[in-house]
């Protein structure tokens, strides 16, 4: 994100976001790596090394959702040995996963942090391990902002909240 100072007839800038310092005068470039609150302080001097000091709350709001299209549950990476959706700035959601026949196989609303908070390891709800095919997903979700998440564009720009993805063994 840029910040700029629109003072008038500053001749110095002092800069304090999230700790970090800068002596910028015209505007400075942070970039947040988290949802939050964060105070962004500037202090302007002229040309007698008068300061002046405004303070404003900056909201980051980082969204979005990818969906993966397939996972190894035993794969040693966390990043694919769960089916999960690659998501942040979630206030709430649910995801589903059906079999082809149209059976609830794993079902989600948990999240931490914004994010989901588990994905489904390819099993049943006894634990035992489910068979190497396609699945159905579907899910709905509502980002921190309170905008309603759309689905994942197909090619022709139409939205879907749902899909089919591969369990591999």
């Amino acid at each position: 994100m840029i910040f700029y100072n629109k003072s008038t007839n500053s001749v110095r800038a002092e800069w304090l976001i999230n700790g970090t310092k800068s002596s910028n005068l015209d505007s400075v470039l942070y970039s947040f790596d988290k949802n939050g609150y964060y105070p962004i302080f500037l202090t302007v001097y002229n040309k007698f090394d008068c300061p002046d000091t405004t303070t404003i709350i900056f909201r980051a709001v980082m969204k979005g959702v990818e969906m993966p299209n397939a996972f190894e549950p035993k794969n040693s990476s966390p990043k694919i040995n769960s089916f999960r959706p690659m998501a942040i700035g979630l206030q709430s959601y649910f995801l589903g996963v059906w079999d082809l026949w149209g059976n609830l196989v794993w079902s989600s609303d948990k999240t931490i942090d914004t994010e989901p908070a588990e994905g489904w390891d390819g099993k049943d709800s006894k634990g035992k391990e489910m068979p190497s095919q396609n699945y159905i997903w579907r899910m709905k979700a509502t980002f921190i902002d309170g905008t309603v998440w759309k689905g994942i564009k197909d090619s022709n720009g139409k939205f879907h909240m749902e899909g089919t993805f591969t369990l591999l063994r």
